[in-house]
């Protein structure tokens, strides 16, 4: 699969249409070609649901529903750094397609967009691109250069040009994870130390950061409006582990509104530590035409909202922050991963969690 990217025009401006209505899949030849990518920043992202079901995986979390215990948690390291442009230093062979073994890992697949060689993993040669958020990470998107699993764990990547960040999970491990149809996997680095751009760092057992990794659409429908479905979630945790994981769902709705337009309507709920967070875009699932979360010409979305919480955490108000990515040969995927700050303004004391959706 050579590497594509988005019509610009067709991705990121589109007019909002009315409410949705369900119309069958698109055919092949009534959608739109993509173009190669071209890794720029995107903004900050939105909102979270209720517990749903979760496939080849869950977040293993203690005192919440749908979720088994994990250890105990340690000191704060929830510090978020911003996009720094450091080194990359992740280990990562440059488009070789030889296979190398991650820290603690034997036997991993490396595989990156442009080598077409070597093993890559469980979601074939790319190209992918990844989202994620938790402690020392913030909460980013990416399109991928190069990445290495280990089985279906994902344990170092780095970004596509001009980007450069880069992950290596050292000793850290991974929790909850999963795969979906080979297109699609997700799970949370945690407990252990770990590098993302040239900054090292330990990460405690009940904290870490989540990610979503997928292939990137080949083709956008024109038109039609579909329900989607929960294959896969990280439970919410509290991104310095000072509380037990709990859970993430919600329910989301994929509108097609032509021209390569694409938008996202959302219903999600984040339980993390004591609290619970809900977050909806503008329309909810119901009227996608006006959400926030609108497809740019790398296929992301983002949003961000300030909202009320039914708890003592959020100081009046918290601050949500959404990133994520359309995936699948027609736009077949959603993931994204949702971060909570205890003020409108964000701090540290982030809560997180990641959901993928099918249609």
């Amino acid at each position: 699969m050579s590497a594509a990217s988005f019509l610009m025009g067709a991705c990121g401006d589109d007019e909002p249409g009315a409410g949705p209505v369900d119309v069958p899949d698109a055919q092949p030849d009534n959608s739109v070609r993509l173009p190669p990518p071209s890794n720029r920043d995107s903004g900050i992202a939105p909102p979270p649901p209720p517990d749903a079901g979760r496939r080849d995986g869950g977040d293993a979390g203690d005192g919440a529903p749908n979720d088994s215990g994990s250890d105990d948690s340690g000191a704060d390291d929830s510090g978020l750094p911003d996009d720094s442009g450091l080194p990359d230093d992740s280990g990562l062979p440059e488009d070789s397609g030889s296979d190398t073994g991650a820290p603690n890992d034997s036997g991993s697949d490396t595989g990156s967009p442009d080598s077409g060689g070597g093993g890559n993993g469980p979601l074939g040669s790319g190209p992918l691109s990844i989202v994620y958020a938790g402690a020392n990470v913030g909460v980013e998107a990416r399109q991928l250069h190069a990445w290495t699993f280990a089985g279906n764990e994902l344990s170092a990547w780095s970004a596509l040009a001009p980007a450069t960040d880069s992950f290596n999970r050292g000793a850290a491990s991974v929790t909850g994870e999963g795969v979906d149809n080979g297109v699609v996997a997700w799970g949370r680095w945690h407990d252990g130390a770990a590098t993302y751009n040239a900054q090292s760092f330990t990460w405690t057992t009940h904290g870490g950061a989540a990610y979503a990794i997928g292939q990137r659409p080949q083709a956008i429908p024109l038109t039609g409006s579909f329900t989607m479905t929960t294959a896969g979630t990280i439970a919410g945790f509290v991104a310095d582990g000072s509380g037990p994981p709990g859970s993430t769902s919600g329910n989301a709705t994929l509108l097609f509104t032509g021209g390569g337009g694409v938008r996202l309507g959302v219903s999600l709920q984040v339980f993390a530590g004591s609290a619970i967070y809900n977050v909806q875009s503008s329309g909810g699932t119901g009227n996608p035409s006006i959400s926030e979360l609108t497809m740019d010409a790398e296929g992301f979305v983002f949003a961000e909202y300030t909202i009320s919480a039914a708890t003592s955490y959020c100081a009046g108000s918290c601050s949500v922050r959404i990133r994520g990515f359309i995936g699948g040969a027609a736009c077949n995927y959603a993931a994204l991963a949702v971060q909570v700050f205890k003020t409108a303004a964000g701090d540290d004391g982030s809560s997180t969690g990641v959901i993928v959706f099918e249609r």
